[in-house]
């Protein structure tokens, strides 16, 4: 025995746990760490293909879209509407793409964790929001998915300086 006395050492029948250490993750929490960076970073790529696809359907006279989309896009197309020429519809469709391109390439850059592109992106979406509020307060729909995807890409940015901080 011990020098502890008469007391036998306790057996435990249960198997060791290793957890893992300081500033380490386990595979569970690294992986959905992974999927809410990756979920963030795609309300980038959804925001730019709806904006195109809005600014494409407003240049064809529609007054349907989809409320992803950006709202600042929606103000050029309905500007290039009312003038009624096919420069102001033009310049309405590459404001469109320029703003989509960028959305893509936050979309990029925040899948590789970087944090500044999340940063970007929602003081971007938080300036459009607000566009919305101003502009069309009526507009709760697109209000409340405006705020859904600032709250995911918020989500990312914690998520991608987890990640960064214990070196996945």
């Amino acid at each position: 025995m011990s020098n502890l006395g008469d007391v036998p050492p306790v057996i435990d029948p249960e198997p060791t746990v290793a957890y893992p250490r300081e500033g380490q993750l386990s595979d569970a929490e690294r992986n959905g760490l992974i999927n809410t960076v990756k979920g963030g970073a795609s309300w980038f790529f959804w925001i730019a293909g709806l904006t195109m696809v809005n600014s494409i359907i407003a240049a064809t006279g529609s007054e349907w879209s989809f409320s992803v989309g950006l709202a600042i896009t929606s103000v050029a197309d309905a500007f290039a509407h009312e003038s009624k020429s096919t420069g102001g519809m033009i310049g309405a469709l590459v404001f469109g793409a320029v703003c989509a391109l960028i959305n893509v390439g936050l979309g990029v850059m925040a899948s590789k964790r970087h944090r500044w592109a999340f940063v970007v992106g929602l003081l971007g979406l938080g300036v459009d929001t607000l566009l919305l509020f101003v502009g069309l307060p009526e507009s709760i729909l697109p209000i409340a998915i405006h705020l859904w995807a600032m709250w995911a890409i918020a989500n990312g940015f914690r998520a991608a300086g987890t990640l960064n901080k214990t070196g996945y």
